[in-house]
C-alpha cells in the first residue's frame, strides 16, 4: 500500500504529525491510523478472494459448457456411425462383404495417401538367405556317399566284362 513512500518521506510525515498533534495525542492517532490501514488491507484481501472465487466459478461454468458440447458431438458421431453402418449393411448382403468393403475403403485411402515408390520398396524387401549349418556327421555321410558312388560303377563294369 505504501510502496511509493520511502523511509525519509515517512520520517517527515511522522515529524509533522508530532508537531501538529503533539506528544499527548500522537499515540492515539497512530493507533487509529493503524486500525484504518488494517481494515483497508482486510477489505482488499476479501475483495481479491471474492473476485477469485467468481472467476473460478465462471471458468468452471465454461468448462461444463465445453464438456456438454463434447458429449453432444460424441453422441452425434455415434449416431452417424450407426447410420452409416446400417446403410452399409443394407446395401451389402453378408458380413464378409461388409468386411471386404471396409478393407477396400481402407486400402483406397492408404493408396491415396502413401507414395507409390515407398509402397513398392516396402513390398519388394526380401528376407536374407540363411546358410545351412553343416555338421561333421553330414560331411562324413557325403564323403562316404561319394566313395560308394565311385566304387559302384567300377564293380558294374567288371561284372559285365
Amino acid at each position: 500500500m505504501f510502496t511509493d513512500i520511502g523511509f525519509w518521506e515517512m520520517a517527515v510525515i511522522g515529524v509533522m504529525a508530532l508537531i501538529v498533534l503533539g506528544p499527548e495525542r500522537l499515540p492515539g492517532a497512530a493507533r487509529s491510523v493503524g486500525q484504518w490501514v488494517g481494515k483497508a488491507r482486510r477489505m482488499m484481501t476479501e475483495m481479491k478472494r471474492d473476485i477469485k472465487a467468481e472467476l473460478d466459478t465462471s471458468e468452471l461454468d465454461a468448462l461444463k459448457d465445453i464438456r456438454d458440447d463434447l458429449k453432444d458431438a460424441g453422441k452425434s458421431i455415434k449416431s452417424q456411425v450407426a447410420a452409416a453402418d446400417s446403410h452399409l449393411r443394407s446395401t451389402v448382403k453378408d458380413d464378409s462383404d461388409v468386411d471386404d468393403a471396409i478393407d477396400e475403403a481402407i486400402d483406397e485411402t492408404l493408396d491415396d495417401e502413401a507414395p507409390k515408390p515407398a509402397l513398392q520398396k516396402a513390398t519388394a524387401r526380401k528376407k536374407p538367405a540363411t546358410k545351412k549349418k553343416t555338421t561333421k556327421k553330414k560331411v562324413a555321410k557325403k564323403a562316404t556317399k561319394k566313395k560308394v558312388a565311385k566304387k559302384s560303377p567300377s564293380k558294374a563294369s567288371s561284372k559285365t566284362s
